[in-house]
């Protein structure tokens, strides 16, 4: 079960950067920063990866 719901989060995560980046979206980028993290505390990752999402907002 904690499995799927670490997936379900990392998948919106994924939309949600999609969504800030627009075309400026990268994929690679957005592995790198997840791995950078090195937590495997999943609130700590969301809360590192919406700061980077949420900082797009100017960069479209």
């Amino acid at each position: 079960l904690g499995y799927k719901i670490g997936m379900l989060k990392l998948q919106q995560l994924r939309r949600d950067a999609e969504a800030a980046f627009g075309d400026k979206f990268n994929i690679r980028e957005f592995h790198d920063r997840l791995l950078r993290i090195q937590s495997s505390a999943l609130p700590v990752i969301e809360q590192e990866m919406r700061g980077w999402i949420d900082g797009a907002g100017g960069k479209r």
